[in-house]
């Protein structure tokens, strides 16, 4: 049975690449939040700058999840924040993908 103890490595720090591509991923998911409601406020005809910045925010979510993978690399570094960071920043890409095709196809 466990005992209830618990370790803490307090000499591992967290890695720096996964807290940018964790940050990435959310500012990239706030993006198609707000991208989405300008478009259903516009039905459908929010123009070019709202495209623009759709575009933007899918290659901010795919750069997060390469910084999110690389940053798996770090030495001596907790796993906590690559692992939210690659997630969020992977699941942002494919609901971008998801869009951009949703668009090609209408």
């Amino acid at each position: 049975m466990a005992d209830g103890k618990r370790y803490k490595f307090a000499e591992r720090s967290h890695a720096r690449g996964g807290k940018w591509a964790l940050g990435l991923g959310v500012a990239s998911l706030a993006l198609l939040a707000i991208v989405s409601v300008i478009s259903a406020f516009t039905r459908g005809g929010a123009g070019i700058y709202v495209g623009v910045v759709g575009i933007t925010a899918m290659l901010l979510s795919i750069y997060g999840f390469y910084v999110g993978m690389r940053s798996f690399r770090e030495p001596d570094a907790q796993v906590l924040f690559p692992v939210l960071g690659s997630l969020v920043s992977g699941i942002t890409s494919v609901l971008w993908f998801a869009v951009l095709l949703m668009g090609v196809g209408a």
